[in-house]
């Protein structure tokens, strides 16, 4: 994987503006939720994402991911760190360690598949 991929995944995971993660996925991209998550499921196309994500800003305000560490995976690139942010009940700060396996076409991410437990991640990507 070159540079620009790592660049790529790492500005669409990180973007807080949701019209700038735009640029950076395919507007296909499949996003699988984590298998441990009781809503898991695979969506389909940048829309279907935006609305995930916005889902989950409103019980999670604040929402962001803080990346640990970007590899290089081969034809894939995994990110590890943790998704931050401030219970909406509660007020309560949240942070829970999270990965994603992206795989791209080109400068484009177009899957990306999420893992509660980084360490499965790793072992997906052939890493561990």
């Amino acid at each position: 994987m070159s540079w620009g991929n790592i660049e790529a995944v790492s500005s669409l995971l990180t973007a807080t503006d949701r019209q700038a993660g735009r640029m950076w996925a395919d507007p296909e991209i499949e996003w699988v939720i984590a298998a441990e998550h009781p809503e898991s499921r695979t969506l389909k196309g940048y829309e279907a994402i935006e609305d995930y994500l916005n889902e989950w800003e409103s019980t999670l305000p604040g929402m962001r991911f803080v990346p640990e560490e970007v590899l290089d995976a081969g034809e894939r690139i995994l990110a590890i760190g943790s998704v931050s942010g401030t219970g909406a009940g509660s007020g309560a700060g949240v942070e829970v360690p999270i990965a994603f396996l992206c795989s791209l076409s080109g400068a484009k991410v177009i899957r990306v598949e999420e893992y509660l437990d980084p360490k499965q991640a790793l072992r997906q990507a052939g890493l561990a």
